[in-house]
């Protein structure tokens, strides 16, 4: 026995085994457990079975092995391989059912995306999977490469933009009449009209320790409405000191369709970019306020509009401005009168 209790092999000093201990005369006696439930170490009297948590002050107290059978050399509790499995089951299935309910909420949808009107003709956009009725579709995918709803870029495959749509998107019949017969106007307002799709923007790259070089471009996507508008520009200035009418650079011939300034510096600075048409074609120049960005390439576009019966007749206008800075898509209708329509930028400057 050490001090007053006994030794693991529960026997007195004499060599007498645990089952012939008197314990009515060694007074109070208790023997370390281990609870089941909590796994906390307990002390429980030997005679009447009460249990308490603290290490009584009297009486004695036997000492045995209490831990819990350990596992074999080797033995694995529980593999972390299955619990990851499991994990990922649940994943999956999880991801599944999210896809399918999108899928019902696809199937289900008769309202753009854009407008909140019937979808007629629609167009669910590969990337963002935004749906958009064929008056927006002609509004906006005719000349930007944007979805106007989001932002994303339009994937894009021979010239027209990737996507799918299922005639049961369409909307109730009524509806989907009026918005026919809009598509049908906006068709017939542009009867007659010409356009040249401008676009404009910037690159970078490191140059150096602590300079990046900024490429500023602009560019004819495409012209529309009359034969007259091929090769529509004689020349684009580029001006970085916006406070001087002197141009810091002008360029008359494109590179791979490319009108081009570069320039290196330790920061983002104004290159104000003034696109001047064929004198032939009487249209007004546009200067286009700009700031080259950080980003290794930023685009926007802008349309220029005109009429075939005003291309090339009389005096052109003035100078007409697009805002651009931060950089955004829009309009510039110069018939009846030179008008600017600038439109919501969804990118924040990307």
């Amino acid at each position: 026995r050490h001090g007053r209790e006994w030794g693991p092999w529960c026997s007195d000093p004499a060599g007498e085994e645990e089952d012939e201990v008197n314990v009515a005369q060694l007074g109070p006696t208790w023997r370390v457990v281990v609870d089941d439930v909590s796994g906390n170490v307990e002390y429980e009297d030997v005679e009447t079975g009460h249990r308490c948590k603290m290490r009584p002050r009297k009486g004695h107290v036997l000492v045995r092995d209490a831990a819990p059978e350990r596992p074999a050399a080797g033995e694995i509790l529980f593999s972390s391989a299955e619990d990851s499995s499991g994990d990922e089951e649940e994943r999956r299935l999880r991801d599944a059912a999210e896809a399918e309910a999108a899928r019902d909420r696809e199937r289900t949808q008769a309202t753009c995306d854009n407008c909140d009107q019937a979808l007629t003709e629609p167009l669910r956009l590969a990337r963002c999977r935004c749906a958009l009725c064929a008056c927006c579709q002609y509004r906006h995918l005719r000349f930007f490469r944007t979805c106007p709803v989001c932002g994303e870029v339009v994937l894009v495959e021979g010239g027209r933009p990737v996507g799918d749509g299922t005639p049961e998107q369409q909307g109730p019949s009524g509806e989907t009449a009026v918005q026919e017969e809009t598509l049908r106007t906006l068709q017939g307002q542009d009867v007659g009209v010409c356009s040249i799709l401008l676009e404009y923007g910037s690159t970078a790259r490191p140059s150096g320790t602590s300079k990046t070089s900024f490429v500023t471009f602009l560019k004819v996507v495409r012209v529309e409405g009359s034969k007259k508008l091929e090769r529509p520009i004689m020349k684009v200035e580029f001006n970085i000191n916006p406070g001087y009418n002197k141009p810091t650079s002008t360029c008359t011939q494109p590179v791979k369709h490319l009108y081009t300034f570069e320039y290196t510096m330790a920061r983002a600075y104004p290159c104000v970019m003034t696109v001047h048409f064929r004198k032939e074609l009487a249209l007004p120049p546009v200067e286009i306020d700009f700031e080259v960005q950080d980003q290794p390439k930023v685009a926007r576009r802008v349309v220029v509009q005109t009429t075939v019966q005003q291309l090339g007749q009389g005096r052109p206008p003035k100078k007409v401005a697009f805002p651009g800075d931060p950089p955004r898509n829009g309009f510039v209708r110069l018939v009846p009168v030179p008008e600017v329509d600038v439109l919501p930028d969804l990118r924040g400057g990307q």
